[in-house]
């Protein structure tokens, strides 16, 4: 989309891009590596542009929602689990029930992303995401992990 679109907004010198990541951008759970890859990604390229379009009138954003009340995570799907030692842990992980945000708070956050006329990059969304990133930031890795292994417990 972002291929299609850009060449116009440079064009024209102006537009949004708004991209819906996640926490998992930053934060990698237990059995939820593939999904968390796949928004570091996300990140990465959002980061990416935003630097290459940062002298322009073209902004680029990233709602990065937590938990929300979508079933998202009872409903994951999960491939064959060639090894045992894997299966517990995604069992306990699949049960777990966020009572996260409704889908009106998160686009309440993108409806805010794509009207701030800032070069803010980031905007959290949800009950857990600014939480979550924050303790991210300030507690150290060690401690941070063995609390995401709670989770799995």
């Amino acid at each position: 989309v972002i291929k299609e679109f850009l060449p116009a907004m440079r064009e024209k010198n102006k537009g949004v891009i708004v991209n819906i990541s996640s926490i998992l951008g930053k934060i990698v759970p237990p059995s939820m590596g593939y999904y968390a890859a796949s928004k570091h990604a996300l990140e990465a390229i959002s980061e990416q542009l935003w630097h290459d379009l940062s002298k322009t009138n073209i902004r680029v954003k990233i709602v990065e929602p937590g938990a929300t009340n979508t079933g998202f995570t009872k409903n994951k799907i999960v491939g064959e689990l060639a090894l045992p030692f894997y299966e517990e842990t995604v069992k306990k992980t699949k049960n777990v029930d966020w009572r996260g945000s409704t889908d009106e708070d998160i686009a309440q956050v993108i409806y805010k992303a794509t009207t701030d006329p800032s070069k803010k990059l980031r905007y959290g969304a949800g009950k857990f995401s600014s939480t979550f990133l924050f303790l991210k930031r300030i507690i150290p890795d060690r401690i941070f992990m063995k609390t995401m292994q709670l989770y799995s417990k």
